[in-house]
């Protein structure tokens, strides 16, 4: 049974890495970069420290923050070299701070298999996978300390606080009021997703008419994403809550923010991000 579960897993997200890959093609050489970036990040030259690390790597993510980092960049300037050291390991870090969320996440809920894989706190043991999660955290903020604007780094320092912030809201919550749940969701998932999307437009010193577009994109997008996942769950305890009309509501908020950019196949792939959301099938 638990492999035939598994096998379904494996399928769904193949089906959603197909689809990906065609949002993900114009920055596809980038995201190998950041892949490579976080295998050579994450190195400690501790064997078994490295061996923990690599295990929750050893099944890739969808990658969609640093995808909304690298494909942000160039819908705001589709001639700038995204090859470019500052922007990549932006990229990097936004994948390192996500993975790190989860790895603590998993130890909160006390989830033991993650997209068909044993968690590391169930393979581990809780005290390792919190530490394992503080490193990646740590590996972060590393790569961005004397690579980019400090505002940028206040920017994401401030994001994770608030992404702690939500959690602890949400675990003191039982039922939510839809404005308290709105809330939770836009600081534990949809503040990380708005900064990937704002700090690019930093880096390159975009107007600041751009760089709200751009966060609000991300803010958008972030509570679409949550709130398609939290239906797939069907855990929402929520009053008065329609989540149709609040998937419309911030997919068309979403790609309504994207107007302050030119036309270009990267503003394209963002559009289509939108949609891949929607049609979510396991997030």
């Amino acid at each position: 049974m638990l492999k035939a579960e598994n096998l379904g897993i494996k399928e769904n997200l193949n089906e959603q890495m197909l689809k990906l890959g065609k949002i993900y093609s114009p920055i596809a050489k980038e995201l190998v970069m950041v892949e490579m970036e976080i295998s050579k990040q994450t190195k400690t030259n501790e064997k078994t420290v490295d061996e923990i690390i690599e295990y929750f790597f050893k099944l890739p993510g969808k990658r969609l923050r640093p995808a909304l980092v690298l494909l942000s960049a160039k819908a705001i300037n589709p001639e700038m070299l995204t090859t470019s050291r500052e922007l990549i390991y932006l990229a990097t870090a936004f994948e390192l701070i996500h993975s790190a969320s989860l790895v603590h996440d998993d130890i909160v809920d006390g989830t033991l298999c993650r997209r068909g894989q044993v968690t590391m706190n169930n393979r581990f043991g809780n005290q390792i996978a919190v530490l394992a999660g503080d490193m990646l955290y740590s590996h972060a903020f590393t790569i961005l300390t004397g690579t980019v604007d400090q505002k940028i780094l206040k920017t994401i320092s401030m994001c994770v606080k608030e992404m702690c912030q939500g959690e602890i809201n949400e675990l003191q919550s039982a039922d939510y009021e839809l404005e308290r749940y709105l809330e939770i969701i836009e600081k534990k998932t949809a503040s990380l997703m708005a900064a990937s999307c704002k700090t690019p437009a930093m880096l390159l010193n975009a107007d600041g008419r751009t760089m709200s577009g751009m966060e609000k994109y991300g803010l958008c997008f972030g509570m679409l994403y949550q709130i398609v996942d939290d239906c797939i769950d069907k855990n929402i305890n929520v009053k008065g809550y329609d989540p149709a009309r609040y998937i419309e509501k911030y997919a068309s908020e979403a790609k309504q923010s994207l107007e302050v950019l030119s036309n270009s196949v990267y503003k394209e792939k963002l559009i289509d991000f939108v949609d891949f959301i929607v049609g979510y099938k396991d997030i």
